[in-house]
């Protein structure tokens, strides 16, 4: 580990998030200031609203404008988990996703001026998926790759723009993420649902790979970054464990249900999958320290127990 930063404060756009939510509790835990940039009606979900650290910054439509009342202590860093559009049909809404271009560049621009020096941005894994298809001749990509392609593009100008303004812009591709209180329309999650519903299930047949980490690990990596990861590099957070998608939706079929009938190959799949080198953590691994403690087969159990009692089962 070549780099180490003093971090005494931290503003978190997305506080209220999956990942945010995480983020927040394990910053708290480190004894780290924390601007908690949320909108007035989702503070409720801010499980640590009430805490001592925190201090909630509401922010309006305007978010550039809302965070020019920020005063940042000495030693500041920023995570933006901030992103519109990232399920359904709204991954294909250009407007949407060029905004969030946007927003990211303005957020670096505006807290720059107030002193901030490092800026994390959360990245997608399909962030690779899109430089590597992206970049092939004659492939008509799928509408989902539009919200590929401006995170990707999202990477690229935010470092532009940190060159500019002299500031660290550690790029963070997170996995595919798992825990409690999780996303219902997750993958892992929303099968988990349908399954304790004993709903039908569908999907491709599943052979393509893919790496689930823990919400745990993702939110000490991020803090790692913070403290270690060197600017204008982009650095992948999994567990490092990967596996076919196939084999992780069976682990758990069988958990909630030994007679489990999942659709594999109900979905005709488009035949884009990423090479299971794109998983490597090793870059994370040697410039932070990162390791992931948290184990697929014990966690999902605690996530499969957090939906029961949430579902009422």
């Amino acid at each position: 580990m070549g780099i180490k930063r003093n971090i005494k404060s931290a503003v978190v756009l997305g506080a209220t998030g999956f990942i945010g939510n995480f983020l927040v509790e394990a910053l708290v835990e480190e004894g780290i200031r924390v601007i908690a940039a949320v909108r007035k009606e989702s503070q409720k979900r801010l499980r640590t609203a009430a805490d001592k650290l925190v201090e909630i910054l509401y922010i309006e439509e305007d978010i550039a404008d809302s965070l020019k009342r920020i005063e940042l202590l000495p030693d500041s860093v920023c995570f933006n988990l901030l992103w519109k559009g990232v399920a359904g049909d709204a991954r294909t809404d250009y407007d949407l996703q060029l905004d969030n271009i946007r927003i990211a560049l303005d957020i670096m621009k505006i807290l720059s001026q107030k002193g901030c020096r490092v800026f994390i941005g959360a990245s997608s894994i399909s962030e690779f998926d899109a430089a590597l298809y992206g970049s092939m001749d004659g492939i008509k990509l799928p509408g989902r790759y539009m919200y590929a392609t401006a995170k990707l593009a999202m990477n690229y100008m935010c470092r532009i723009e940190s060159g500019i303004l002299d500031v660290d812009y550690i790029n963070a591709v997170i996995g595919n993420v798992y825990g409690e209180y999780g996303d219902d329309n997750l993958l892992l999650h929303n099968t988990i649902v349908k399954l304790l519903r004993h709903e039908e299930t569908a999907f491709t047949d599943a052979t393509q790979w893919y790496d689930f980490v823990y919400i745990k690990d993702v939110a000490a990596a991020l803090i790692l970054l913070a403290y270690h990861g060197g600017g204008a590099v982009s650095y992948y957070i999994g567990s490092g464990k990967g596996r076919p998608l196939k084999e992780y939706l069976t682990n758990i079929g069988k958990r909630i249900d030994e007679n489990a009938i999942l659709g594999f190959g109900k979905i005709k799949g488009d035949g884009y999958s990423m090479p299971r080198e794109t998983f490597d953590i090793s870059k994370i691994r040697k410039d932070t320290g990162y390791c992931p403690i948290n184990d697929f087969e014990i966690n999902i159990d605690s996530v499969i127990s957090y939906y029961k009692e949430k579902l009422g089962e």
